[in-house]
């Protein structure tokens, strides 16, 4: 008896690979994170050497803003097509937004209705419990009623 490795070298067949156990090259994208925001009467109180420094905007255009792009035709259209596509889009999400806010208006209305009810009913039950409430102490502390048991 041999094994299933002595054969397989024996005969040059390659040990069988599953595709999703092979290593392959992690690709991660650089993270762009935003700049700490300090608030203008915070940044006041600082000492001097921790005092936040900000950069000017650059006067001078660089290489790269001054080179001139030439887009051909058919990348011309293609940008065109994309920003009526993203133009059309806005339009329809504008539209749903809004459509979700009225309706929401209409529950909020709701809401404030059936709270309101809920409130005066909660009152009226409270004012109803301490009537009772207030009508048995009355009559523990005359110390009279009930029966009599033998």
């Amino acid at each position: 008896m041999r094994l299933t490795g002595e054969v397989r070298r024996d005969q040059n067949i390659a040990t069988p690979q599953d595709k999703n156990s092979k290593y392959r090259a992690v690709e991660r994208t650089a993270r762009h994170f935003n700049p700490l925001r300090v608030p203008r009467a915070l940044a006041a109180e600082l000492p001097y050497k921790s005092q936040i420094v900000q950069m000017r905007p650059q006067k001078k255009k660089t290489y790269m803003q001054k080179r001139a792009v030439v887009v051909g035709g058919e990348e011309r259209r293609a940008r065109d097509l994309l920003q009526k596509l993203t133009t059309i889009r806005k339009d329809a999400l504008e539209k749903r937004k809004a459509k979700k806010e009225e309706k929401r208006a209409v529950f909020r209305k709701k809401m404030a209705d059936m709270n309101e009810k809920k409130e005066a009913r909660e009152k009226r039950e409270k004012q109803e419990y301490w009537r009772k409430e207030g009508r048995k102490r009355q009559n523990a502390e005359e110390g009279g009623g009930g029966k009599r048991r033998r």
